[in-house]
């Protein structure tokens, strides 16, 4: 699932590279709260990307379980987002899954994954 702070063409790129992927907007979710918007995520069993890390970090953190969390750490225009998109997916390719597990990448293109789980699991 893509956030509504990313360009929905974000969408695109990853259905193109052959990811199901939805638009936050485009499910009638725009302007949820992030708190209220995880459980749509979880239901969804989504990968969810954004560049709003310092809450959905936050967020993920205290869950025992989840699908995986991406983030594009600059806030930067459609076209760098669609380049670092395609990096993140590019290392996505590589890995088995994302669960309980985050994916950042940063203005270098940088692709950093860590694991990121309730503490003591």
């Amino acid at each position: 699932m893509i956030d509504e702070c990313l360009s929905k063409a974000l969408v695109q790129v990853a259905v193109g590279r052959g990811y199901p992927a939805d638009f936050v907007p485009h499910i009638g979710k725009a302007g949820m709260s992030d708190r209220d918007l995880v459980p749509v995520i979880e239901a969804g069993g989504y990968v969810f990307a954004t560049n709003n890390g310092q809450d959905f970090l936050a967020l993920y953190g205290a869950m025992p379980l989840h699908a995986g969390l991406v983030i594009i750490l600059p806030s930067v225009r459609r076209a760098e987002q669609v380049r670092l998109f395609n990096l993140a997916l590019d290392r996505l390719d590589q890995l088995d899954d994302l669960i309980n597990q985050v994916m950042e990448i940063d203005a270098s293109g940088a692709v950093i994954v860590r694991p990121l789980a309730a503490p003591g699991l």
